[in-house]
């Protein structure tokens, strides 16, 4: 695989820490607010490649720093560090990581691209890219030159002012080569031959083929929106587009009206369930207390009568009948074998005095426990009645939910799906007016070609234009920008493509710079897929944010949320044989930012995490 990727920046000055960001394979996305200097890093990278512009001679944090190192890794696995003074002047190259170069021997690659005294810096980066002696027409007479790295390094690496330019071709150079040789660089990155021989137009039957297939497509798109738009008004369709609005407002004002009122009831509701839910739990906590009490209360009940019938077995054992002994023949109370001693007696009385006692105290619990059992049925009362109270708020609420609030809510509800619906309707027809007229325009276009159309040599590959758009046309489908049936042309004389019928250039700056930036990756996927000549990174400065501070007050349109949430998603996926460097103040999404490179820079006023590519002052 030829290309290469971009490894590491590193920024060097005298007594001045290290400013280094890392790049990996695949996708990369840089965030921050303005002023952190992540423009500067494209500039840096740029100029390491042969750029003439010394970046960030306005940036006060730059100030002191000199030179500047670029590592690069092949996609053969090969580490190449690049070196430039920031002030300009030829470059060095060590065939190493950056970390080892000062363990091998650098050698020096000429700035200028056209130059006989030394190894150029074009003709290096050229040969990782598979591209030598590659010859492209500089004018109208057939004038050949060598390609070089910055005709089109353009295509690689997009700043922020050229992605959002108006009236610019993506293709073309803005500064430094005719537009014929930008035009001829990009047709030999699309089909992988040069102008080493003057190439004379297609055979006309093929160009006329050609021409008929997209007027056929033409007519059978206007054909198919006649139809459907056959019987109706475009005025018609916005009067009553105007009226689906205002009822849609008027029902979504209804609506949110209603869901307060039934939240407010919910919650009315959800504090009646608690009191209800609160009593219910009391209730069973006091049946279980009073259940426990009452086998208390059985439990000094027998004690009680355990005392009573030993404090009466004195008084039965007196009721006995005297008897005398059987041997002897004397009284039993004589007998000393018999007899109580003195120390009996005090026992036996002792025992009687402790029963009396304890019975006293077990009164005194069963008088205590029997006021705890009153006062718990008392409480049970007042609870019950709360859960009764709860419980018929509850259903007061149910029905008024239930027959009042919540069907005329369910109505208006459905009368509001209804009027999307009709709405949704309405603008597909309006749609289909719009695509009609652009189709129609196209195809008027085809004819007028047709007849202007000529040239002593050939132009830019229609063939493999209309492939590079097919790659474009589905990324932004898959980015949810155009839907199935719309497409994407190449304007080859605005050297632009054209989407759904409008040209990229007619935008606001924001949707301009969003489709330079399907642009710019549309061409890399179409020559890594076919094993065309490319760089095999891409750097795109800003492809979202409309604004630029300090601008006209033009209309600062740009892509959806939806959009954009599709664009980060598919972004984050790309192989790794396809770098891309995504520049952004906008954050892209969670999933992005977890499979991505992602690096955020926090601003020079942040503590909270990296403030800049510039190291921050100590706080």
């Amino acid at each position: 695989m030829t290309g290469f990727r971009l490894s590491e920046l590193v920024v060097c000055g005298t007594q001045k820490q290290e400013a280094r960001i890392s790049f990996g394979a695949g996708c990369n996305i840089l965030t921050g607010p303005s002023n952190s200097g992540k423009s500067y890093i494209v500039e840096c990278i740029d100029f390491i490649l042969g750029g003439e512009t010394i970046p960030g001679e306005d940036i006060e944090e730059s100030k002191g720093y000199d030179v500047a190192f670029l590592e690069i890794v092949t996609y053969d696995g090969v580490a190449l560090t690049l070196e430039r003074s920031l002030s300009g002047g030829d470059i060095r190259i060590y065939e190493s990581l950056y970390a080892d170069r000062s363990n091998v021997t650098p050698r020096i690659l000429s700035a200028e691209s056209q130059t006989k005294k030394n190894e150029t810096l074009s003709a290096f980066l050229l040969r990782l890219m598979s591209i030598q002696d590659v010859k492209v027409r500089t004018n109208a007479s057939g004038g050949l030159g060598n390609l070089t790295f910055r005709m089109i390094s353009h295509l690689f690496v997009v700043d922020e002012t050229s992605i959002i330019a108006k009236k610019r071709s993506p293709v073309r150079l803005v500064t430094g080569f005719a537009k014929t040789s930008s035009e001829r660089a990009f047709n030999y990155l699309l089909t992988g031959q040069d102008d080493h021989t003057i190439i004379t137009l297609p055979d006309p039957n093929e160009q006329k083929a050609n021409r008929q297939g997209r007027k056929e497509l033409y007519d059978e798109l206007i054909v198919a929106l006649e139809k459907r738009v056959e019987g109706v008004g475009m005025d018609d369709v916005r009067a009553r587009l105007a009226e689906v609005d205002e009822l849609i407002s008027r029902t979504t004002q209804s609506l949110s009206a209603k869901t307060a009122t039934i939240h407010q009831y919910q919650l009315s509701r959800q504090a009646a369930f608690e009191a209800q839910h609160t009593a219910e739990s009391r209730l069973i906590v006091i049946a279980e207390l009073i259940h426990r009490f009452e086998l208390l209360k059985q439990h000094y009940g027998s004690d009680l009568e355990r005392l009573e019938f030993i404090s009466e077995g004195e008084f039965y054992f007196d009721q006995l009948i005297v008897m005398n002994c059987p041997v002897c023949g004397a009284s039993l109370e004589n007998h000393s074998g018999h007899k109580l001693t003195s120390d009996q007696e005090d026992a036996l009385g002792s025992v009687q005095n402790a029963c009396r006692a304890e019975g006293d105290k077990i009164r005194t619990h069963l008088a205590d426990l029997g006021q705890t059992i009153q006062s718990l049925v008392a409480e049970r009362e007042g609870v019950e009645a709360i859960s009764k109270k709860s419980r018929a708020e509850i259903d007061r609420l149910d029905n008024v939910l239930a027959d009042e609030v919540r069907p005329t809510f369910e109505s208006e509800r459905v009368e509001l799906d209804g009027m999307v619906e009709r709405r949704k309707t309405l603008s597909d027809v309006e749609n289909a007016f719009a695509s009609l007229e652009s189709y129609r325009s196209a195809r008027a276009t085809l004819d007028d070609r047709q007849r202007l159309e000529k040239t002593t040599y050939a132009g830019l590959d229609i063939t493999a234009a209309r492939a590079l758009c097919d790659v474009i046309q589905d990324l932004l489908r898959e980015w949810k920008f155009i839907r199935a049936r719309e497409i994407v042309e190449f304007n080859a004389t605005k050297m632009d493509i054209v989407v759904a019928g409008k040209h990229r250039q007619s935008n606001g700056k924001g949707l301009r710079g969003f489709l330079h930036g399907a642009f710019t990756l549309g061409l890399m996927r179409y020559c890594r897929t076919r094993d065309l000549p490319h760089a095999g990174f891409i750097i795109l400065d800003s492809p979202i944010t409309s604004y630029r501070e300090g601008k006209t007050d033009e209309a600062e349109e740009e892509a959806t949320p939806e959009v954009q949430s599709a664009f980060w998603d598919h972004l984050a996926q790309l192989p790794a044989n396809e770098q891309v460097i995504v520049v952004e103040n906008k954050e892209p999404t969670e999933s992005a930012k977890a499979s991505a490179h992602y690096v955020h820079f926090f601003g020079p006023k942040s503590i909270d995490g990296r403030r800049g590519f510039f190291p921050g002052k100590s706080a």
